[in-house]
């Protein structure tokens, strides 16, 4: 893995001008990573210059000490002032309220710049007594602290954001984006569900359950991964006979707690238009895969937890990490007595021969 990353990274970061567009994102993942909030609004790319709040959360638990428990109300700047920036957007949330509204509601203002006074205008805003229920200022130390926390949004960042090459580890959702695009249009989560209802439930109910292992045996290694980031960006089609093909090959995919419990599946129908898919940003040609409508926050919480990873040397740093996580390691033999004493979820993608059809072919309609 790559050298954590510093506020003088996010200072750095902060003087390009896709910075503000990008902020909302990192935020969003960062909730997402240490907490499954009964809801999130937080618009990014080309729709931050919508009117209105930055962003609302609702989290009955919080994720202390960067995410306040109940309801908060976010605004965020990457300007060279954070101070004025943060004033403006205050005294707009002020006169744009009643007091009993913001009665329930935590202010919290984050920028990408250092800003070693916050702590001060806090102390002045509270002294105004404009009757929130909290006021709270995350800066780039304070992101950078959160970061460290997540390893796959830390590895987005520093790789998408800040074009280092971070080694030997991925986010579950980044590796599936590469993975589905390299067919033309880009393979569908929910293709790969199709007919695998149970074996979807299976990998959820575990990753709900205490830390511990699964495997996901088909027949590559790659195609298992992918139905683990499926299974947790979209619902099984309710019609799978009208599920559309995957055209590189035939997926057969297992869901086990031990390897010898294999099961077959054939997809066979034809392709069409991807789902799940969102363009990150008008004329990009890059494409962000987000969870399809109706999956739970919980599962995207899940997700934004999960990383791949490559190689032993990785494998070492991210196994004793202290905050649970989804791994996948995706080379021969990981020693995963570590991960599971941390607390962490394993998932074991398999290649190999599987023993009995099970599931229902896809058919052609």
């Amino acid at each position: 893995m790559i050298e954590l990353l510093t506020g003088t990274d996010l200072e750095q970061w902060s003087e390009r001008n896709d910075s503000r567009e990008h902020l909302p994102t990192l935020v969003r993942r960062l909730i997402l990573a240490v907490a499954a909030p009964e809801t999130l609004r937080m618009p990014a790319a080309e729709a931050v210059g919508l009117p209105g709040l930055d962003g609302e959360v609702t989290s009955s638990s919080g994720a202390p000490p960067f995410l306040p428990a109940g309801r908060s109300v976010w605004e965020m700047g990457t300007n060279g002032d954070p101070q004025d920036k943060a004033q403006r957007d205050y005294r707009k949330r002020v006169v744009g309220s009643s007091r009993d509204e913001r009665s329930g509601l935590v202010f919290v203002f984050v920028t990408s710049r250092r800003w070693p006074d916050s702590r001060d205008w806090i102390d002045r805003r509270a002294e105004d007594d404009d009757g929130w229920a909290g006021i709270r200022v995350l800066d780039a130390e304070d992101l950078a602290a959160w970061l460290a926390l997540c390893p796959g949004v830390h590895r987005w960042l520093a790789s998408e954001q800040l074009r280092r090459d971070p080694l030997g580890v991925i986010g579950l959702r980044d590796w599936y984006r590469n993975w589905a695009e390299r067919t033309q249009p880009a393979i569908p989560a929910a293709l790969l569900l199709a007919g695998r209802d149970e074996h979807v439930r299976r990998i959820r109910d575990r990753l709900r359950a205490d830390a511990g292992e699964q495997v996901v045996a088909s027949a590559s290694r790659d195609e298992s991964v992918a139905f683990i980031a499926a299974s947790l960006m979209a619902e099984p089609p309710q019609d799978a006979g009208s599920t559309p093909r995957i055209t590189s090959g035939d997926l057969s995919t297992d869901v086990s707690s031990e390897p010898e419990e294999a099961i077959d599946a054939v997809a066979d129908s034809e392709p069409a238009a991807p789902v799940g898919l969102s363009t990150a940003e008008e004329g990009d040609v890059a494409t962000e895969l987000t969870c399809a409508v109706g999956v739970p926050a919980e599962l995207e919480a899940l997700l934004e937890r999960a990383l791949v990873v490559e190689d032993v040397r990785a494998w070492r740093r991210v196994a004793t990490h202290e905050s649970p996580t989804v791994l996948v390691p995706t080379f021969a033999e990981p020693e995963i007595g570590d991960a599971l004493r941390a607390g962490h979820h394993v998932l074991l993608p398999r290649a190999g021969p599987t023993s009995d059809d099970r599931l229902p072919r896809l058919h052609r309609h």
